[in-house]
């Protein structure tokens, strides 16, 4: 049918539509195999190619349990980088983690944003609570 109306306009949504599935297959793999990195020093967020987040240890002001609302407020979602992987359903977080001062968020296309509380959800999530709250604790005790 487009065909019929514009065979270059044709030819650009093909393209559209072939660069789009390369998109969707290259953010799975980055989800694959990017995974989140905790080390000593910092705490690289990457859930695909559209957003990440590097956050120092030492800006980590608490790490709990999330027990907030499943939909954030307006206000809430513009200061808060949500590093859950959605399946087919919007998934509540597992752990809330509040930061000292904000942190920038670099988004697609360049675009960024600071954000003061990352919601995240994780495979060993006991395991990562402890690690990270014990290296939290251990940078609040040597300032």
């Amino acid at each position: 049918m487009l065909m019929q109306w514009s065979g270059l306009a044709a030819w650009a949504f093909l393209l559209l539509n072939v660069y789009t599935i390369l998109l969707f297959l290259g953010d799975i793999q980055a989800i694959r195999s990017c995974p989140f990195v905790l080390n000593e020093k910092e705490l690289v967020l990457q859930p695909g190619l559209a957003k990440s987040l590097t956050i120092a240890v030492s800006n980590i002001r608490s790490i709990e349990r999330y027990t907030g609302p499943e939909p954030l407020t307006k206000v809430e979602d513009k200061r808060t980088f949500d590093a859950v992987l959605q399946e087919f359903s919007k998934e509540k977080p597992a752990f809330e983690i509040k930061l000292i001062k904000p942190e920038t968020v670099r988004m697609v296309f360049g675009f960024t944003k600071q954000v003061d509380t990352v919601h995240l959800s994780v495979d060993d999530g006991q395991i990562f609570f402890e690690v990270l709250r014990g290296l939290v604790e251990n940078q609040h005790e040597s300032r």
